[in-house]
């Protein structure tokens, strides 16, 4: 059996302008055309495009009885280790990975995430077959923390039609389910969220004053490019302002024009503890926003404003 090796090094930059560092590289082949085997090992200390720079990367692959391994793939970007474990069939055209990610600190960070993404797919002409899963993470943004994030996305090609089928959840806070045809641009979707508060992820002077916590469900059909909605939103302001309610709002979204219209209800709703009562309704087209009624108890407004 003949044992053939390479040992190099090079420069990315001579591939793309873009890339920048340098790679250290041994690759061993040995067994014959039939059925190769063929080990790689690749470092490098920093690897770069244009902005995007990741560090310490350790990668170690394989080729044997028909079948690419990437055994481990270590990096760390920014305040991430990421480790990516992959197998492909080129026969088959299958595709399996495994990425894992760690925060390597969680105190005083913008943003962090931790858990684990599996993939496995039909790289098939024209758009690849495949199934997503995200097992146990966590994502951390500003204040706001989710924790046992776990759910699914698959995406099915046929001839005439692209089916999508995912469902996102995390703990007691909210689901996500969406299904369609991205083909033919038919979507259904559906939201359930609870206890959800809105400053810790989007900071500013104005909601922090209000310090609006909601809860509620959304449900969403896109038929003919135009979106149908229907919500039942609950709000209690925890701030300066002391208002707790129950909003239902129906509105459609036409996406051929941006054109949309939305009617807003109050259910149970109280202001300072006393009943709060009111109606709008709105119209947005051709970048001019007209509100058509508004009811306040009794009080009806004028046709349109």
């Amino acid at each position: 059996m003949t044992v053939s090796s390479l040992i190099t090094d090079f420069d990315l930059s001579m591939i793309m302008p873009e890339l920048s560092g340098y790679v250290h590289a041994q690759a061993l082949a040995s067994g014959n055309i039939n059925n190769p085997l063929v080990l790689l090992q690749a470092q490098s200390e920093r690897l770069a495009y244009e902005q995007w720079a990741c560090t310490d990367i350790a990668i170690n692959a394989r080729y044997e009885d028909d079948i690419a391994k990437l055994t481990n793939a270590d990096a760390i970007w920014e305040n991430q280790s990421i480790r990516l474990n992959a197998e492909f069939d080129p026969h088959l055209m299958s595709i399996t990975a495994l990425l894992q990610t760690d925060a390597l600190d969680t105190f005083g960070q913008e943003y962090y995430a931790q858990g684990s993404l599996e993939l496995e797919g039909l790289i098939v002409r024209p758009i690849p077959m495949f199934e997503a899963r995200l097992k146990d993470f966590t994502i951390a943004y500003g204040d706001a923390v989710l924790e046992q994030v776990n759910g699914y996305a698959r995406m099915i090609p046929l001839e005439e039609a692209l089916l999508v089928d995912a469902k996102i959840s995390a703990n007691d806070s909210f689901d996500i389910s969406v299904t369609g045809d991205l083909m033919q641009e038919q979507i259904l979707l559906d939201a359930r969220f609870r206890d959800i508060s809105v400053t810790d992820f989007y900071a500013s002077d104005s909601i922090e004053g209000l310090a609006p916590v909601v809860s509620g469900k959304i449900s969403a059909l896109m038929l003919d490019r135009k979106i149908r909605t229907h919500s039942e939103i609950g709000i209690a302001m925890e701030g300066d302002i002391p208002f707790n309610g129950n909003l239902d709002i129906l509105g459609s979204v036409d996406l051929r024009d941006f054109s949309a219209m939305a009617s807003v209800r109050s259910d149970q709703s109280y202001f300072n503890n006393n009943p709060v009562e009111f109606e709008i309704s709105a119209h947005y087209a051709d970048d001019r926003l007209n509100i058509f009624g508004l009811r306040i108890k009794d009080l009806l407004n004028s046709p349109e404003l």
